[in-house]
Parts: C-alpha cells; structure tokens; sequence
C-alpha cells in the first residue's frame, strides 16, 4: 500500500523529519546555510546517539498547507462574483464541472490570469501571488470572492471570502498548477508531467543528503589522513592500553567512544606516585650525570687557564721587571735633559733643546 508523504517520515528518524519539515518552510525548497548547518549537527548528534539534536520538529500536515483532516473529495464549482480584484467583472460567475474537466478560453486580458491567481490562494499552490485591486475604482474598496464548493456528496457550500483571511482548509485537497510554479520534468519520451509539493519536497531533502554526504567524505578523508600514523610501542602485551590501540583502526566496527579514552587517559593517585619516582630516578642517571660532569670539567678547565695567566700578570718577578723597566725609562729621560741642556747652553734662548722647544721648532 502506498504512503503518503507524512506517513512516510512518521516512520523516519526526528532528523530526517526535521529536514523535511525545513526544506517544506523554505522559500521555493531552497533551505538556508542556517538550515543547512542545523541539519547537519542533527545527523552528527544522531549518529552517535549521546547527543540531543539542535533543534528538531517533526513535519505535520501544516507545514503542508493541508489544515483539515477530510480524506473526502473537495471540488470548487463556481468562483464570483467578485468584488475589486483586477478588473473582473463584478457580477460575473466562473463555473465548473463537479466532475470531469472544464474548459476556459478567452482572449488577453478577458480575466483568465486573475481567476487563476483567487484559485491559486484558495487551494494549494507551489507559489501564490498577491491579489491586484482594480486601478480604475477607487483606492480602499473591500475585496471579495464568493466561493462555491462541494466536499464529498454534501450538499454545496457558499462562502463569501475575503482574501485577507485564510481560505478553508478543506481546500487545500485541491493543486493550482500554472506556468509561474509548475515544475516540469520530460523523461526520455518527452512526456511532461507536474511534479507535486510533496514529490518537491522529498526531492530537495534527498539533495541534502547528497550535499552532506559529500562533505561528510571529505571530513572522513582528512581525519584518516591525521590518524594514518603509527601509535607508540613498548607498552606491556595485554596491557588495556595495548588493547584499546589495537581498537583504533578505522576498519573495525567496534571503535572506542570518547568516553573509554577519556578515563584510559586519568591517571590514579598511586599511578601519579610512581610518575614522580620516575621523575626522580631519571634525574639521577649515572649516562646523564656522567655528561653534566663532563661539562662541568671543561668549563673549570678553561677557568684555570684565565686564572694562570692572571697569576703570572701579577706575580713578583713581573713587578720587579716593571720596576727596573720604569726607572730605566727614568734615567734615560735625565740624560736627554742633560744634553740637551750642555749641547743648547751658549743659545740666545733659554731652555734651548729642551720638550717645551722642541714642541715649537716643530710648530715652526
């Protein structure tokens, strides 16, 4: 038996109902980047079933356009007269066949379009337009449509609407397909065929879908590109930790949760004991303290050379050197005075030969 498309996603997990119920909302199937997101945490939080979904609500027949629960057939028999919409006659009244198929003709502008837009917001439609008022009457006049309906082998409804209320829900049973919304699909024959809100619907979600398994895949090639790398060995065979590495391997199904590694990863308070004496034990390596020694030997060494050469800089031998040095320098300073003074004394100036003489002859 086939279903219709609310039994369907009756039968579909929240998430998928949800989409339904969005890309239905949406303005011609087209859902938001909003949406879209949404939709996308709700998988993520479904596939691992620890997560309650962003937001989540089911489609009804609401979001359908479909407000009454009669499964009996509605048919419209008669729409007008009508008062100031378009330039329709008002005392004019457009009839049709309670069964089979009626025919309406007439030349540019005889109404044909107007009659479809009152059709198109009294039933169900892909997309609706406004109603236009009449530009030659005057500016404020109420609009309305006297409506002639059927449902099932009742006898006829007469109903005065006013297009600013919400039509019937009984109504809705009945589609308005017109070149403004009507979808065409040809196949290979070329036979046309209207595609249905409903069908609309399931399609656009099924090109989620599609848009999230796409990336979904790109986010499973880049997190097997990070995880493709050889875990640390040397942990003790049979050991949990051995185990839980052998379960990281994404061709297995039984793949730890977030929460097995999380308590595999804490540490107990003796465990963080024996941390603290590894800690310690490894300070005092003999390989490492051996290495340290090693360079403390080096660096005295090169403090030993600057400390010997110090010595020697300031050892009694050198200070007598100095000193023999310092009065050599004086003696051999007196004897130049002196000749100078010997050599220069016949000399009309004073001091002739002297620093103070020589500092000007070469000024001179």
């Amino acid at each position: 038996m086939a279903k219709t498309l609310l039994e369907w996603s009756g039968d579909q997990d929240l998430w998928t109902r949800d989409s339904l119920r969005r890309v239905a909302a949406a303005s011609d199937y087209a859902v938001s980047d909003d949406d879209l997101v949404a939709i996308r945490k709700n998988v993520i939080a479904a596939a691992r079933l620890s997560e309650e979904l962003v937001e989540g609500e089911s489609l009804d027949r609401g979001h359908l356009g479909i407000s009454s629960n009669e499964t009996r057939r509605t048919a419209i028999l008669q729409l007008g007269p009508v008062e100031n919409i378009d330039r329709l006659a008002p005392n004019q009244q457009l009839r049709f066949a309670p069964a089979g198929i009626t025919l309406v003709y007439g030349e540019n502008g005889s109404g044909k379009s107007g009659y479809t837009r009152i059709a198109k917001r009294l039933c169900r439609s892909l997309a609706a337009d406004d109603l236009r008022g009449n530009v030659f009457a005057e500016s404020g006049n109420a609009r309305k449509v006297t409506v002639r309906y059927k449902v099932g082998d009742d006898e006829p409804i007469a109903l005065e609407w006013d297009p600013q209320t919400d039509a019937p829900g009984v109504l809705q049973q009945i589609s308005v397909f017109d070149s403004g919304n009507a979808r065409l699909y040809v196949d290979t024959k070329n036979r046309v065929a209207y595609l249905p809100k409903e069908i609309a619907i399931l399609e656009h979600h099924g090109e989620i879908c599609q848009r999230l398994s796409q990336g979904f895949a790109t986010d499973e090639r880049t997190s097997l590109t990070r995880i493709s790398v050889p875990f640390s060995t040397g942990y003790s065979p049979g050991s949990s930790v051995t185990a839980m590495l052998a379960r990281l391997d994404p061709a297995r199904t039984d793949l730890p949760i977030a929460d097995e590694l999380n308590t595999l990863a804490e540490l107990s308070d003796a465990e963080r004991g024996e941390l603290v004496d590894l800690e310690r034990e490894l300070a005092a390596d003999p390989m490492a303290m051996a290495a340290a020694r090693r360079r403390m030997v080096a660096l005295l060494g090169r403090i030993d050379e600057v400390l010997v050469g110090l010595q020697e800089a300031l050892s009694n031998d050198f200070e007598v050197k100095l000193a023999a040095a310092r009065a050599a320098c004086i003696e051999a300073d007196k004897a130049v005075r002196l000749s100078a003074m010997e050599r220069f004394a016949n000399e009309p100036f004073k001091n002739t030969g002297t620093d103070a003489w020589r500092i000007l002859f070469e000024a001179a």
